[in-house]
């Protein structure tokens, strides 16, 4: 059995190509995302909604690896599996 939980980040919009997509970055646009992903143990296909309308942000959850960019409302989906 399988517990769901949702998570909800603000991230650079240029991953949208590759988190909603699935298509390839440019590789320094990549090697960010990736250790971002790594870091915070995201499975990079459990990406399931993305907002529409971009916002520039100084700081967000790619901060500091990440300068200030346009970013978009990503949501992903953790499944967790039961301990017993």
């Amino acid at each position: 059995m399988h517990n769901s939980t949702y998570l909800t980040f603000t991230l650079p919009m240029h991953w949208a190509l590759a988190l909603v997509n699935a298509s390839p970055l440019p590789e320094a646009h990549q090697q960010e995302l990736n250790n971002w992903l790594k870091s915070n143990d995201i499975d990079p296909i459990s990406c399931v909604e993305c907002s529409e309308e971009p916002l520039f942000k100084r700081f967000h959850d790619a901060s500091p690896q990440v300068l200030p960019c346009l970013c978009l409302t990503y949501t992903f989906l953790r499944q967790e599996k039961n301990k017993f």
